[in-house]
């Protein structure tokens, strides 16, 4: 297996009785304290979420130097972070 990308970040967040207004509202706290830590000279992007919602888990990628930026994000934008773990992308095979 190659690592696509050594930077990448999965974060798992619980959420119960959250609402699609309020993961809106997350997604873009999530993108706003990336901008944040960004413009201070900590590169973070946050790439996107999937939201399971039987068991109220959102999953969170992120692309950033360290874990503790990740850490940074989770905790200004409010999100109780549950997990914490490097990750790597695989991308889908070209058949």
């Amino acid at each position: 297996m190659t690592v696509v990308d050594a930077d990448l970040y999965l974060v798992e967040h619980r959420l119960p009785r959250i609402t699609v207004g309020e993961l809106e509202l997350l997604q873009a706290a999530l993108n706003e304290a990336c901008s944040r830590l960004t413009a201070r000279g900590e590169p973070v992007s946050y790439l996107g979420s999937t939201f399971l919602p039987e068991s109220a888990r959102l999953l969170s990628l992120f692309k950033a130097g360290t874990a503790d930026s990740v850490r940074s994000v989770s905790a200004s934008s409010q999100a109780p972070m549950t997990h914490l773990e490097a990750a790597i992308d695989l991308p889908a095979p070209d058949f």
